[in-house]
Order: structure tokens, then sequence, then C-alpha cells
């Protein structure tokens, strides 16, 4: 079984979904964690949410999609390893950003460079008990949640910026 819904997949390489504006995904835990699937462009998502799984990491698969206006992300990692695919998707589709959720488990001390990554982001949401988000100043971001990380204001940089 594979990670992935084959038949969104042929939907979506054929054009077919270019007015989703929402999309939700939820990884199979027997699904394949060598996933190559190629481009997918969405060019009106707007909102997307991905779970990863105890073996799989959420964004295996969307970080290299095309999604010219997604405007909030939703990242949930369960397998405990670091997502070595969040920072490549943000350099892909984080221009576009005003809203980052990353919940679940991910590796400590994570350095985001979030006003050169997200420069349009204004809420930040890190939902996690192991985890210290490390992010520099950002002149944009208005609303930052901090829930169950061990540090709750982890700055590196100082914010006169607001």
């Amino acid at each position: 079984m594979p990670a992935y819904d084959e038949y969104f997949l042929d939907i979506a390489w054929s054009g077919g979904l270019d007015s989703l504006v929402e999309l939700c995904i939820d990884l199979a835990p027997n699904g394949r964690q060598d996933i190559d699937i190629g481009t997918v462009t969405l060019p009106a998502l707007k909102y997307l949410a991905v779970i990863g799984t105890y073996i799989i990491q959420p964004l295996i698969a969307a970080h290299a999609w095309v999604l010219p206006s997604l405007k909030y992300l939703v990242c949930m990692s369960a397998s405990g390893l670091p997502e070595p695919n969040l920072v490549p998707a943000l350099r892909n589709f984080g221009k576009s950003l005003h809203r980052l959720s990353l919940r679940g488990t991910y590796p400590r001390n994570l350095h985001l460079d979030l006003a050169r990554l997200c420069p349009s982001l204004e809420f930040l949401e890190v939902d996690s008990t192991n985890v210290s988000v490390v992010i520099n100043a950002h002149p944009s971001l208005r609303e930052l949640h901090f829930t169950g990380a061990e540090t709750p204001y982890p700055w590196r940089d100082s914010w006169e910026a607001f």
C-alpha cells in the first residue's frame, strides 16, 4: 500500500485539481518511505496540512510541489526523526506563507531563518514537547504560539523590528 493516494496523483498531474484550495494529507503508517512522485502543481491551494507517521516524515513528497498561492502550512511530524524536507519546503513555497504551524516531534534546537524563508509570515505556532525552535527576528510576525515547548522564548536575535 503506498503512503499516498495514486488516484489523487492522477487527477493532480492532469490538472484536474487546479481549483483546489484546501488539502489535508494523512500519510499511511504502512506506506513506503521512498516516495518520489514528481512535481505536483496546485495553483489555487491556500491551505495544506500534512501529517507524518512514525516512519514517514510529513513533507517527504509535498516539499517539491509547486504551490504559488499557499498561505497556511500545518506540518505534523510523528517520527521523532529530523524532518529533512522542512527547510526545502519553506524555500520552495514559504515566500507566500502567512501562517505556519509546526506540530509533533522535531529535532532539538531547530534553527529556521524564517525572515528569509517566509518573509510574509504573520503567525507562527510551535506545538511540541521536545523542541526548541530558534528563529531570528522577523519584521512581519504578529503572533507567536509556543505550546508544550521546553523553552518558551528561544530568540537568537533581538526583536527591535517590532
